[in-house]
């Protein structure tokens, strides 16, 4: 919290990138702790916000993209319209050859069909993040010290998930997910139900079936 409220804009002015980077990447995985990860999946939402800026800054293309899918990936639904700006600076910052880029990429999330429509039968548009490959090695060891933890409860699977959307393997991600859905009470249904339309909106690369797949289920409720 010091990182990003204290030490963002001093460590920005004087252009020392390296450390915001490294600094930034570890807080993110810190801040899955099954303890933290239920009260402010926030705080590594701001963590994953500097390291793009500061990659983008450094002239690190490429590298800031990846990073950017993962913030898509891994943003909470209220806050993706953060991730898809940083998105499209990314994408203009790794292909300065294309400078239209970050505006389809902002223009392809417009689209889609109406968000009432059934999740499954929503068709799936190419994603320009298809091809942008996200290095999962940061990720590995938090997530092999989840997979062999004896006592699995809800903060231990969700941890385990946000893991997995941040190293770009959102089909684990929804798995966990749905044990979640079946295991949670009334009071983390809500997340369980987020994670999932997190995980669909990595998967497509797209909001379309995110949002009607949130729809759908406050409509059980009605």
């Amino acid at each position: 919290m010091a990182l990003t409220k204290r030490w963002n804009t001093p460590l920005f002015f004087a252009k020392r990138f390296d450390d915001i980077i490294s600094l930034a990447q570890t807080g993110v995985i810190l801040a899955q702790n099954p303890a933290f990860v239920f009260q402010n999946d926030n705080q590594a939402e701001l963590l994953l916000q500097m390291q793009i800026r500061a990659l983008m800054a450094a002239g690190r293309g490429m590298e800031a993209l990846a990073v950017a899918k993962s913030l898509y990936n891994y943003v909470s639904m209220r806050n993706t319209s953060v991730a898809i700006d940083l998105v499209g600076q990314a994408l203009t910052a790794a292909h300065k050859d294309q400078p239209g880029l970050g505006k389809k990429f902002r223009l392809q999330q417009m689209e889609g069909p109406s968000t009432n429509a059934i999740p499954d039968a929503i068709a799936k548009t190419p994603s320009m993040l298809a091809d942008v490959k996200v290095d999962a090695k940061p990720y590995e060891p938090a997530i092999a010290g989840q997979l062999k933890v004896d006592n699995v409860t809800l903060g231990t699977l969700k941890t385990l998930a946000n893991l997995y959307l941040l190293a770009d393997q959102p089909k684990k991600a929804e798995e966990l997910f749905r044990r979640i859905y079946e295991m949670a009470d009334q009071a983390n249904l809500s997340a369980a139900i987020e994670g999932i339309a997190r995980s669909y909106r990595a998967q497509d690369g797209n909001i379309a079936r995110a949002n009607a797949y949130i729809i759908a289920e406050r409509n059980k409720t009605q």
